[in-house]
């Protein structure tokens, strides 16, 4: 048996017609089509995947949705303006999404205590979805606090991107480290190359390991490691979870129960 997770929590999608957003913090001159991303799960042994909204395409979710309404073994995260409706948010459930993406980071900080934001994590709790958050660790020491009174589950980012001058002393990292306390806050083990610093990410993912185990992390590829095309490759990141985790038990876990019962209700 191939020692790979079974479920891939970190992908993206974006469609043959690019239409970026104009706030884009990039533009890639390719697709990243879904049948390209499942020939290569299949190619590897990974039978099931969570897309995360693709930022770059602004709210556009149209492109992951229909991939998961489409094939059973996708989900995916959607990123939505805070006035969204009840009505939006449930058709989106019927297709597949399982939550809400803020991907804060290249971005003005919002209010995320205003009104409409306060609205919106009602909703997202009503539905039994979770709030996906990728920042660098400075700035999640102001959006973890507000996330983690809203209720709902949260899972954060890329090992919480710890910064490699003040590492993990930081108080954004040790802010994440509190709100793991709460129980219903998870991280996202993906693009570890990311932090720039090998020693800095084995660090990280060693305090997180500690701090949840393998209940409350989930492993991603993100496929197709947009900015980094060409440098990063699948296989690099499946090498990356076998040396972050040491432990088959653990990768088992993390790849496969704890990933099941997280999107896709099982367990």
């Amino acid at each position: 048996m191939m020692d790979v997770p079974a479920i891939d929590c970190h992908a993206h999608l974006y469609p043959a017609e690019l239409a970026f957003a104009s706030t884009a913090w990039t533009r890639p001159d390719h697709a990243a089509l879904a049948e390209d991303y499942l020939a290569e799960l299949a190619r590897h042994g990974v039978g099931r995947a969570v897309l995360a909204g693709a930022s770059i395409l602004g709210d556009r979710n149209d492109y992951a949705l229909e991939a998961c309404e489409a094939n059973p073994n996708l989900r995916t995260t959607v990123i939505v303006r805070p006035d969204i409706s009840r009505d939006a948010l449930q058709a989106m459930a019927r297709r597949g999404a399982v939550g809400i993406r803020l991907q804060l980071m290249h971005h003005p900080l919002p209010d995320l205590d205003d009104a409409d934001h306060r609205r919106l994590f009602r909703l997202v709790a009503d539905l039994g979805w979770h709030v996906h958050v990728h920042d660098d660790a400075a700035r999640l020491a102001y959006a973890l606090p507000i996330l983690a009174r809203a209720g709902m589950p949260l899972v954060v980012d890329h090992y919480g991107r710890p910064d490699t001058a003040e590492r993990l002393a930081s108080q954004g990292f040790q802010t994440l480290l509190r709100t793991l306390e709460n129980g219903r806050t998870y991280v996202k083990f993906a693009a570890g190359y990311r932090l720039k610093q090998r020693d800095l990410l084995a660090e990280a993912a060693q305090c997180l390991f500690a701090a949840v185990g393998p209940q409350r992390i989930m492993w991603g590829s993100d496929w197709p490691f947009t900015g980094f095309e060409g440098r990063v490759t699948y296989e690099d990141a499946l090498a990356d979870f076998r040396s972050l985790i040491p432990d088959p038990a653990d990768r088992a876990m993390i790849g496969g129960a704890t990933a099941a019962a997280f999107y896709f209700g099982e367990g």
